[in-house]
């Protein structure tokens, strides 16, 4: 995704850029395949000429979300074979024991958490990217462009909008508590509850204020509204586009073949070479 111009993409190109990420993160399985579209996603995000400060609040959401799955996925993940790296709870610990079946952290449940925590890395990244980069009222147009109820449309930009406005909130909300002598890595749950209830609480200032200053200049979402700059897609943000469609109509119908060959439904010798590409690639 070009950004090195950010600011003169098509709104209805980087909608629609994202989307195909986010299909394609549902659709792909492979660990190499999920690796490049993680990568697309993050180079998005570092072509949009992020700051200092938006580039650490990336790296703590990936940090977080990988940790989060491999450790969840370690812990619970119940496919053969599992090797037991640490166990927790052991499966003879009284009453714990037999009731859980012990607790153990395997190197496949973390090596799965962290092949599926490339699709968050992915969409996040890219929608990162397009909340950075996008200005809000060509991105308002954009929508709208794309048929999408205005009053969605209005809803969607607003929240692009004000996301970085959260973020800064949230980082003086941790900077006062901590000015209190709260300890975040000691006290993360307490830490937590602190810190929501004055972001969320001027979350809702905000949105009363936005509200009622629609209301007084008179917005309706059913009025017929035209633009001051047209929308005009370029040559090279459409053949991206098609080939992102190609793409993803290409591993649709790949998966849905390999789908048909291993429920037993269907199988063509011509295309073994397909399905061994699509089982250990996509």
């Amino acid at each position: 995704m070009p950004l090195e111009k950010a600011h003169a993409l098509d709104p209805r190109f980087q909608v629609v850029f994202l989307i195909f990420i986010g299909l394609f993160s549902v659709l792909l399985d492979g660990e190499l395949s999920l690796a490049l579209l993680a990568a697309a996603g993050l180079s998005c995000a570092l072509l949009s000429r992020p700051t200092a400060k938006q580039l650490l609040i990336l790296f703590l959401l990936i940090f977080f979300s990988v940790w989060g799955f491999m450790f969840s996925q370690g812990f619970f993940y119940r496919g053969a074979p599992r090797t037991t790296l640490a166990v927790i709870i052991p499966p003879e610990t009284p009453f714990i024991g037999p009731l859980t079946g012990g607790l153990a952290l395997s190197y496949e449940g973390v090596r799965y958490g962290a092949s599926q925590s490339l699709r968050i890395i992915a969409t996040l990244s890219a929608g990162l990217a397009v909340g950075w980069s996008a200005d809000p009222a060509r991105l308002l147009a954009g929508l709208t462009a794309l048929r999408m109820p205005h009053a969605l449309a209005f809803c969607i930009t607003t929240a692009v909008r004000f996301l970085p406005l959260t973020f800064e909130e949230t980082h003086t909300a941790l900077r006062a508590q901590r000015m209190r002598g709260l300890r975040p890595h000691r006290r993360p749950l307490q830490t937590l509850i602190r810190i929501a209830r004055p972001v969320l609480a001027a979350a809702i200032r905000r949105s009363e204020t936005v509200a009622h200053a629609a209301a007084s200049r008179g917005y309706r979402p059913d009025r017929q509204r035209s633009n001051l700059q047209p929308l005009r897609m370029s040559l090279a943000e459409k053949s991206m586009l098609a080939a992102l469609g190609a793409a993803f109509l290409f591993i649709l119908a790949v998966k849905t073949l390999y789908f048909l060959y291993e429920s037993g439904l269907s199988y063509f010798p011509a295309l073994q070479g397909l399905y061994q590409f699509t089982r250990e690639v996509l």
